[in-house]
């Protein structure tokens, strides 16, 4: 879900870039915003669900001496991982499905505006991933107990 979000928002500052501003992109850019609180809280759930999944695994980690500040940092890193092919392949292809099209009006001087938008819009979406990831440190503290191994 955070990926079609960065293809819309890459999408969109391709169009911003081809014809400027207006207000119409303002209730564009608002509605973006929605989507991303949007995806962002159903990684929030992804989040909690694959922890309860592997809860006995991180038990176990944490019971064989694992630090959970070390656990805590898997989850940040698989975020990053799964997150950033996603949201680098989504801002581009946003780009490109508005700008090939159009490649016949576009200045050259405003694709660097759709490609800083496209850049900024893959960074906020692996940003999204890792403050979640983030987030789930609590939820990660509680799978942590030793009487999770034997649930």
């Amino acid at each position: 879900m955070v990926g079609l979000t960065v293809f819309f928002g890459a999408g969109a500052g391709a169009q911003q870039a081809g014809i400027g501003y207006s207000h119409a992109h303002a209730l564009v850019d608002a509605a973006l915003l929605v989507a991303l609180v949007t995806s962002a809280a159903a990684l929030v759930v992804h989040q909690a669900e694959e922890l309860l999944d592997h809860r006995r695994s991180f038990a176990a980690l944490a019971a064989s001496g694992v630090p959970e500040r070390a656990l805590g940092g898997v989850l940040v890193r698989q975020a990053v991982i799964a997150a950033l092919p996603i949201c680098v392949v989504a801002a581009v292809a946003g780009t490109v499905v508005v700008i090939v099209p159009l490649a016949d009006h576009y200045e050259v001087g405003r694709l660097g505006w759709a490609a800083g938008r496209a850049v900024a819009m893959a960074g906020i979406g692996v940003l999204a991933a890792v403050l979640v990831a983030l987030a789930a440190r609590p939820l990660l503290r509680d799978t942590l107990r030793l009487e999770r191994l034997r649930a």
